[in-house]
């Protein structure tokens, strides 16, 4: 639309900025459209829409759609493990006798989790909630392998020797768990709860973060060292929730973000509706830093029945971390453990089944047997001889398994190209209607305001003349006037001249009676 201002001139001008605006307009909504289409990952309500997890399901509106060759893997079913584990990026998963799953954390292992992370798609019968088991295997039973705490009071010192990052699903992307592999997100001075306990240092602030679980060893009361566990958000200053004395606890990851360790006490859980100031941490929001679990209400049947949420689970290398050293954060310097055999998590098999994907489709064809007689050869005796030859072939072709939207996707991407196209021609045809109607109608102004114009002078020019017309009559009026008063002045003469006459006449008179 074009829209006119008065300049003080006037006459009316059409303003250019406003101009380009339909050329510009219709560019963006295009744009706009088009990106939203491609991606499709944000809707109305700001909700991540998108691909989620290791085999590519497709997340819209708080649903999940699962790849369509989603199979759970069972107890002993070995071949469906493999069809996972093969895969670039999968965990180092096992299926214990009991059922129950278990992705280890090698010190020195065939995959290199510690040194690249793994994700892993479990079905869960759990609403925004995660419950594990965690643990350390010792090299021997003295815990040798566990540093010991340089600071007394901070149990967590030098923990980080034998540490486990991890992240699982909520409503984020992709794209944020990828920076959270490279370390602790940066925030700003804001997002600091207590800003002079964090350090005073903006770059260890963060508007959230993960959790990590950790062992070490420490002295306290004078006691020989003790193995304790930890559990804290990923690069934060503050530390402490520990249990001591167990190489392996029960972790509860609560629907707010908060969690405890076995049970619920003070120093093993972290409320974050929790008022004391002294139980949360420093170097995040009050109350939201810590992520949330989400997992995902399955759109159909589940390959598992009963376990119809889906949960997407990270285990992320060591450069997420930050060394914890001194009741300091080293922002700059990531652990390399861990120093013991293995760390673990191990997920029961009543809540928790591992996805995987099924065999490919085969298809057989088989050729149909072909018989050659020969002809018969006559001699003194007449015989007949057959010769029976048969041709078996056997083809299998492999199909790779692609995600259910595999042909979804090339569809949306057509038909948002599509459709971007038709929404920038007619947004082009909109703006240079527009631009036309803006142009006569400027045109039609600019008349008008001719007519204007020349009609004001035309009434100047009557004003003018009738003004010396005016003059004209008054000059007239004053000639006239002066002409009266030069007859007046004549009469006066002439008058004046008649009673000489007369005077000199009566003089002579008397003076020619005198006389005689």
């Amino acid at each position: 639309m074009l829209f006119w201002f008065d300049d003080g001139s006037g006459t009316r001008k059409a303003s250019t900025t406003l101009r380009s605006a339909t050329t510009i307009l219709p560019m963006f909504f295009a744009s706009t459209l088009f990106v939203f289409v491609l991606l499709g990952q944000v809707n109305s309500e700001g909700e991540y829409n998108g691909r989620i997890g290791f085999f590519n399901h497709t997340l819209k509106d708080g649903q999940v759609t699962l790849n369509y060759s989603s199979v759970a893997v069972e107890k002993g079913d070995d071949h469906k493990l493999a069809k996972y584990t093969k895969l670039s990026g999968s965990c180092d998963v096992e299926i214990k006798g009991s059922g129950n799953i278990v992705l280890h954390y090698r010190k020195n292992g065939e995959k290199n989790i510690k040194g690249e992370g793994c994700t892993v798609d479990l079905l869960t019968k759990h609403s925004n909630m995660i419950k594990f088991r965690t643990g350390v295997e010792l090299n021997d039973k003295n815990g040798t392998c566990l540093e010991r705490c340089s600071v007394l009071h901070i149990l967590f010192d030098d923990a980080s020797a034998n540490l486990l990052p991890f992240a699982y699903s909520y409503s984020t992307t992709k794209h944020n768990i990828t920076k959270l592999e490279n370390g602790p997100l940066k925030g700003n001075k804001d997002d600091c709860r207590h800003f002079e306990m964090c350090g005073e240092d903006e770059q260890l602030c963060m508007p959230w973060t993960s959790l990590e679980v950790a062992w070490n060893r420490c002295i306290k009361d004078d006691e020989n060292p003790r193995i304790f566990a930890h559990t804290h958000p990923i690069g934060e200053k503050a530390a402490k929730w520990n249990r001591p004395n167990v190489n392996e606890f029960e972790l509860t990851i609560t629907e707010e973000g908060g969690f405890y360790m076995d049970e619920e006490s003070d120093n093993v859980k972290y409320d974050p509706d929790d008022e004391k100031k002294e139980n949360h941490p420093y170097c995040l929001p009050k109350g939201k830093g810590i992520a949330k679990p989400l997992t995902w209400k399955i759109n159909g049947m589940s390959p598992a029945q009963g376990y119809d949420r889906l949960l997407v689970f990270y285990m992320l290398p060591q450069r997420a971390a930050r060394i914890y050293d001194n009741g300091l954060i080293d922002k700059d310097k990531s652990p390399d453990g861990p120093n013991c055999t293995e760390l673990y998590i191990e997920f029961d098999k009543d809540h928790y089944k591992l996805l995987s994907v099924r065999d490919p489709t085969t298809t057989t064809t088989t050729t149909t047997p072909t018989t050659t007689t020969t002809p018969p050869t006559t001699t003194t005796t007449s015989t007949t001889t057959t010769s029976v030859k048969t041709t078996q072939t056997t083809t299998t072709t492999t199909e790779k398994p692609k995600p259910q939207d595999s042909l979804f996707g090339p569809t949306v991407i057509f038909i948002g190209i599509f459709v971007g196209i038709i929404v920038i021609i007619s947004c082009g045809a909109m703006g240079i209607f527009l631009f036309m109607k803006a142009k006569k109608n400027r045109a039609k102004w600019e008349d008008d305001d001719n007519s204007k114009i020349t009609s004001e002078k035309s009434k100047m020019g009557e004003k003018s003349k009738m003004e010396e017309d005016k003059a004209k009559i008054e000059a007239k009026a004053k000639m006239e006037e002066k002409s009266k008063m030069g007859e007046k002045s004549k009469m006066a003469t002439t008058a004046n001249s008649m009673m000489e006459t007369n005077s000199k006449m009566e003089e002579d008179k008397s003076k020619s009676s005198q006389q005689e």
